[in-house]
């Protein structure tokens, strides 16, 4: 049975009652994004085309790091090198977790009336969420940047009798003003992954639910591992990108002393990490109150009911906070820990005269 509602489409009733249509704009079969028509386009190959797209990324794989090993004896580049294209590797591993996902159906009309405001309202928040953090982030480097260029030359000194590199202070200002908004970037895109990947996955589980348990936990699975994916491989090709760059620029450059020149990324991580978690926090809570005491107080309508209005902006909340949000903030926290390590371990090295072991 359908209900028209304040001259709105008509819509099904579920869930115990008529229910707002929240006018959703899918009209059929659409991909709102170019990775999803990616996903459809490999989903609708045979499996000899996608054995053979597999053989061919291995190969390519270990074609590089033999090209690698053969361009170069120093064991530092080759290893940032192999790891940029090892998390490039992860991406396209990432994608592969994205079609198992997307091959499954998206569950009846009722499931897709809640699913799309849900996936439309995330995005729309994260739009204008992250379009602020954005400008706030080009402000804070241009901040940096003044800071930087105020202050004078860097010395980092020689290492194992080797030549100091003396890096300028406009040089130091770019290099901490591009690495820090790299860093925001990344941490953006990844919180980014988690949404996205998340709106689209849920009402896909929930169909697969009614049908076999093992088939929606693997789907719980391998959506989380998309976005772990993604998070890990944008955290290690960002600062293994930055490392190949500063060794061009700098080629005298000992390797121990690089990370001192990677600071600014974990600050951008941090700054996109701390607004992420704030805003889709306080937006989350905001939601779920407003949606308890107009809901079950009110109006009388049970918790988490799609009749309320107020439990869409929950479940947007939940997406924007506890997926985007926490995507985010595990980005800042594994890059964090990284430079941390290498800055450490580039004291320990150069105190110990390591790099000619």
């Amino acid at each position: 049975m359908s209900v028209e509602m304040n001259g709105m489409a008509a819509i099904p009733e579920a869930f115990g009652g008529p229910m707002v249509n929240y006018q959703s704009s899918r009209k059929g079969k659409q991909y709102t994004s170019e990775i999803e028509r990616l996903v459809y386009v490999y989903n609708q190959m045979d499996w000899k085309a996608k054995k053979t797209i597999t053989y061919s990324l291995l190969l390519g794989y270990f074609s590089l790091l033999l090209i690698f090993r053969l361009c170069t004896s120093d064991f530092a580049t080759l290893a940032t090198a192999s790891a940029l294209v090892t998390s490039i590797y992860a991406l396209f591993f990432a994608f592969w977790l994205a079609a198992f996902v997307f091959r499954h159906d998206e569950g009846d009309a009722a499931m897709q009336s809640i699913a799309d405001p849900i996936r439309e309202g995330s995005e729309g928040f994260f739009a204008v969420q992250y379009g602020t953090i954005a400008k706030i982030s080009v402000l804070a480097a241009f901040l940096l940047f003044m800071l930087y260029i105020s202050r004078d030359d860097t010395v980092l000194g020689a290492v194992g009798g080797g030549k100091a590199t003396t890096v300028s202070s406009l040089a130091m200002a770019l290099i901490t003003a591009c690495t820090f908004l790299i860093g925001a970037f990344c941490s953006a895109l990844a919180g980014y992954a988690g949404m996205w990947v998340s709106v689209r996955a849920n009402v896909r589980v929930s169909s697969a639910a009614r049908r076999c348990y093992n088939t929606a936990i693997q789907l719980c699975f391998r959506a989380g591992g998309f976005a772990s994916l993604v998070n890990v491989a944008m955290v290690i090709g960002g600062l293994s990108f930055i490392m190949i760059v500063l060794r061009v620029i700098y080629p005298t450059l000992e390797f121990q002393q690089a990370p001192l020149l990677l600071v600014g990324y974990g600050f951008g991580a941090s700054l996109v990490a701390m607004f992420a978690q704030l805003g889709g926090g306080i937006y989350t809570k905001g939601a779920d109150v407003g949606a308890d005491l107009v809901g079950k107080v009110e109006a009388g309508i049970p918790e988490d009911d799609p009749r309320n209005p107020a439990t869409i902006a929950d479940l947007v909340g939940d997406n924007v906070g506890d997926c985007a949000g926490q995507c985010a903030d595990t980005f800042e926290s594994i890059a964090a820990e990284i430079l941390s390590a290498m800055i450490l371990g580039g004291s320990l090295a150069d105190e110990g005269s390591m790099n000619k072991g």
